[in-house]
């Protein structure tokens, strides 16, 4: 359940961070890309869904995912995908886009704290 998760840990707790990351994919069918977003003292403020495709690839809109970042006043995010039915590993294409994105967020003075592959109750950090 997301709502059982300690949202005020997520940003420090790697364990809690990963309970939140594994509530918000549970039963997705189908590749979803999530950004959670942070203020400038890492309190927890929301997550939007910013991209998504079939199993095998979440598409994102950069221009849209940074809009609502800093309309919310984030300054940190963890980007966040699921691979339903696969691997929690990181492709090749998995890390391209999180290079781009780091440059883009970065240019819009939003920090990249982390980005993670989600597939079922198995999370991992790539990409920084």
């Amino acid at each position: 359940n997301l709502y059982a998760c300690d949202t005020t840990r997520i940003f420090s707790d790697v364990a809690e961070r990963e309970r939140f990351l594994y509530a918000l994919f549970d039963g997705e069918e189908n590749e979803k890309v999530y950004m959670i977003m942070f203020s400038k003292t890492k309190r927890y403020i929301g997550f939007e869904l910013i991209g998504e495709g079939l199993s095998s690839k979440g598409e994102i809109c950069v221009t849209n995912a940074t809009e609502k970042a800093l309309k919310s006043g984030a300054t940190h995010v963890i980007i966040a995908h699921n691979h339903p039915g696969g691997l929690a590993l990181a492709s090749k294409t998995d890390a391209e886009s999180a290079e781009r994105l780091n440059v883009i967020f970065s240019d819009a003075g939003i920090s990249v704290a982390a980005h993670y592959v989600v597939a079922g109750h198995k999370c991992k950090t790539y990409g920084k």
